[in-house]
Formats: C-alpha cells, structure tokens, sequence
C-alpha cells in the first residue's frame, strides 16, 4: 500500500510512504525528494557531497533499524544511504530499503521527469538490487 502527503515536511519536494507486514505487524518505509536549492541541513550536506538527487528514509515499526531518519543520495550512477550520528544501515536493511526507493523512484518519475531521465541514464531507475 502506498500512500502520498498533500503536506510535505520542510524541504521536501515530493513524499511517499509504503506500508507492508513485517513479522506480523504493519510496517513503514518513507521517502523524500529534497530541494537542492532548500536551506536544510541535510540539502547543505547533499550539496557538499556533490548529489545530484536527495532525500530523506524513515523507517517504522522495523526491528534494529536505525533511530533516526537517514538521507539517500544520488551522485552519477552511485545511490547510497547516509545515517545520522552513531546510526548503522546494514546490508539487511539496504535489502529492505532497496526496492522501496526503487519504487517511490518510479512513483515520483512522472512528476520529476529531470530526476527520472537522470536515473535513468546513469542506470538506476528500474534496477534491482538498486542499493549493494
């Protein structure tokens, strides 16, 4: 199930959070499209690093996922995970993760078409295993 926000949190473009079961409990993976041109930490950060595409994870009710939000990054044909502080992701949870972003990559394509093209292009849209 997948569901769309009318109302972004702060530097967001667009948002989409997809809900699944997860050893018998409702789950939830969340994503963001940052503005790179916004005035956030992590969007300052995006820049730094040199991305062309940013957003935000969070992640609900997911046993040993990390406890705060995280960015994913996009630089070229490279997309990451960025977690904050002291926070790991692990390859269990880039299992996880990876098909989620893949398909908010899709969702969102339509309405991005920039973003869309660029992944694309360097290989990432549509892509399984899209995180290793």
């Amino acid at each position: 199930m997948v569901a769309d926000s009318p109302e972004l949190p702060d530097g967001a473009l667009d948002f989409r959070e997809y809900f699944f079961a997860l050893d018998g409990q409702q789950a939830s993976i969340a994503f963001t499209l940052g503005d790179p041109d916004g005035d956030t930490d992590p969007a300052r950060f995006a820049r730094e690093f040199g991305a062309n595409a940013f957003g935000m994870v969070f992640l609900f009710h997911i046993p040993n996922s990390p406890r705060l939000p995280f960015l994913w990054l996009q630089r070229d044909t490279l997309l990451g995970l960025q977690p904050a502080g002291s926070d790991e992701v692990t390859d269990e949870l880039m299992r996880l993760v990876g098909p989620y972003l893949n398909q908010f990559f899709t969702d969102i394509a339509p309405d991005h078409p920039e973003l869309a093209k660029q992944l694309a292009v360097n290989g990432l849209l549509g892509r399984p295993g899209l995180l290793h």
